[in-house]
């Protein structure tokens, strides 16, 4: 009998030693994944921190160039002339069919034809002397047929002008 007794008793030493090991192990899994997930949240923390005392990410540039999924540019963003905003859109062929320009003086929107030449125009001054705006409609020639126009000093006025360079206006009023 105490042969028997003698392999099951090293048996059950030997599986509560590894049964203990097992536990012992298990602990120090937990405590390094408890360190490592503390250190993880530590260093989130400080970067958000970090990212919120330096203020939110600004892109800057002279230039701005949007393209489209086949690698064509369809608008630009830029100052022009040293200080003037201009916004321009293209069309897939490249040509710029609307342009938005400001300047100390005054502000245009502009849609163009296949030639760039301005088709409509929305245009705005705003300079002392000189306040006032108005929407110009050109023909397929570039010249200006339909002007629809306010300033301070005339008032409103609005012209259709001939087909015929230097002719009287068909209609004007005032």
């Amino acid at each position: 009998m105490m042969a028997e007794r003698g392999p099951d008793s090293a048996l059950s030493a030997r599986i509560e030693r590894l049964e203990t090991e097992s536990r012992q192990l298990r602990r120090l899994c937990v405590g390094l994944i408890a360190c490592i997930g503390f250190a993880a949240g530590t260093l989130v923390a400080q970067s958000k921190l970090h990212a919120q005392a330096k203020g939110p990410r600004i892109g800057e540039a002279e230039r701005f160039v949007l393209r489209d999924a086949q690698g064509r540019m369809r608008a630009t963003l830029e100052v022009a002339d040293g200080d003037m905003p201009v916004l321009r859109m293209y069309d897939a062929a490249g040509t710029i069919r609307t342009s938005l320009h400001y300047s100390p003086q005054s502000s245009a929107l502009n849609f163009l034809d296949d030639s760039g030449r301005p088709v409509s125009s929305f245009w705005h001054a705003h300079q002392p002397g000189i306040r006032g705006g108005g929407l110009f409609i050109s023909d397929g020639a570039g010249r200006l047929r339909i002007q629809a126009r306010v300033s301070e000093e005339a008032g409103p006025a609005i012209v259709i002008n001939s087909q015929e360079p230097g002719r009287n206006p068909l209609f004007s009023a005032p």
